[in-house]
């Protein structure tokens, strides 16, 4: 598939009415509208009958938007709910009449037979234990021409995200130096378990494993500007990160932002938006 821009579209306005209420649906109906930017223009690409798959529909909202504005597509998604999200089920039953099939289910325990023509994670793969098995799900679910996209956190940029605290070498040690922090943040945002659910998943890591699975996989580096781009037209977004939007600053005033879209240094780009396809050439040698 072509590269395409992550312009802001609207959710539908249906969607949007049945989840206003909703707690957090201010972040919820912001982070889905990031999402439908970046994965509307593919879905535009797809011929009526298409089958798209997405890994941790979260809320819903993305999904059902789909359902909605794409009926001509057969949709479906999965979502385990896990640690940190309880809160979803709410969404779940307000728009379950809608019609989008979410599997309460991981992709571990996914039992279709049918495989896709795209498959899509928004900010999921960061939550995955195995994300490396789950690239192997991925090879075996797409089609020949087929596209998985993602879009996740880099953790090779020394920064996280969710609790807005730098990354101290690795986990474990970040976690040490800020326990106290990152237990009061999960209360205070009743997210309990989130911090154990991040895999810290980096970019030179994908990259080996998907050559080694028989994937291809390109990384789009001007997802930083994108991100940077974000920050000004999403209030939701820039109030939750008022810590990158200082980065952000810092890296536009030092010129570092037009050398962080080059390939060379995707290692430390804060953020990953990624096409993963067959490896057809492997294939062809094999």
């Amino acid at each position: 598939m072509a590269r395409i821009s992550g312009d802001e579209i609207k959710i539908n306005q249906t969607v949007i009415e049945r989840c206003s209420d909703l707690p957090k649906s201010n972040i919820w109906i912001s982070e889905a509208s990031f999402g439908l930017g970046h994965i509307n223009p593919y879905l535009c690409l797809l011929p009526a009958g298409a089958r798209v798959l997405e890994v941790g529909s979260g809320s819903g909202i993305l999904l059902s938007h789909i359902k909605l504005n794409y009926p001509e597509l057969e949709v479906q998604g999965i979502e385990p709910i896990g640690s940190g999200f309880d809160s979803l089920n709410a969404y779940h039953e307000s728009l379950q009449d809608i019609g989008a099939l979410i599997e309460r289910c991981g992709y571990e325990d996914f039992k279709s037979s049918e495989k896709f023509d795209l498959i899509f994670l928004i900010n999921v793969f960061e939550h995955l234990p195995d994300w490396i098995h789950f690239l192997s799900f991925v090879k075996s679910k797409l089609i020949k021409n087929g596209t998985c996209f993602i879009l996740c956190p880099n953790y090779g940029f020394p920064y996280e995200s969710h609790f807005h605290i730098p990354l101290i070498l690795n986990k474990n040690i970040t976690h040490r130096v800020f326990k106290n922090y990152i237990e009061k943040f999960e209360a205070k945002q009743d997210c309990s378990g989130l911090w154990d659910s991040l895999n810290f998943v980096r970019w030179s890591q994908v990259k080996k494993a998907c050559i080694k699975i028989g994937l291809d996989c390109e990384f789009d580096g001007s997802v930083i500007r994108q991100m940077i781009d974000r920050l000004d037209h999403d209030k939701e977004f820039h109030r939750r990160h008022k810590v990158m939007g200082k980065i952000a600053k810092v890296l536009g005033k030092s010129g570092l932002l037009s050398l962080l879209t080059q390939p060379f240094f995707n290692t430390v780009n804060p953020y990953m938006k990624l096409e993963v396809s067959l490896d057809m050439q492997r294939d062809k040698i094999l």
